[in-house]
């Protein structure tokens, strides 16, 4: 659980910060697809006091969702965008980039939480 410290958990600024920055919204076949259910999800966790070995596994399971999600929609922003149709059936390199450094974050401390 977070210390009474924190209005709200870190990663909830993040998102908050991310959203305000434009064109930043699920289903746009993007590394966001990844992030904004990680996240949504540990905010979650938090509310409901969960530990925070509990959010990690929580967010990480959200991130593989959301990546494993952006196989099947056409990237309508960025590079991918220019392959249209093509880009379906493919994941996209953002949302795995975002849910290999999301797990690999997880899997690091999660053994530092069970000391």
């Amino acid at each position: 659980m977070y210390s009474p410290a924190f209005s709200e958990p870190p990663i909830a600024q993040t998102n908050v910060q991310l959203r305000l920055t434009g064109r930043n919204t699920l289903s746009d076949k993007r590394l966001m697809d990844t992030l904004i259910p990680a996240v949504e999800a540990a905010e979650k966790a938090s509310r409901e006091g969960a530990s925070f070995a509990r959010l990690l596994t929580q967010a990480n399971a959200a991130a593989s969702r959301g990546r494993k999600s952006t196989r099947g929609r056409m990237a309508k922003i960025g590079r991918a965008s220019r392959l249209g149709e093509r880009s379906v059936g493919m994941l996209d390199a953002g949302a795995v980039s975002c849910c290999l450094i999301l797990t690999q974050l997880a899997d690091s401390v999660e053994p530092r939480l069970q000391r």
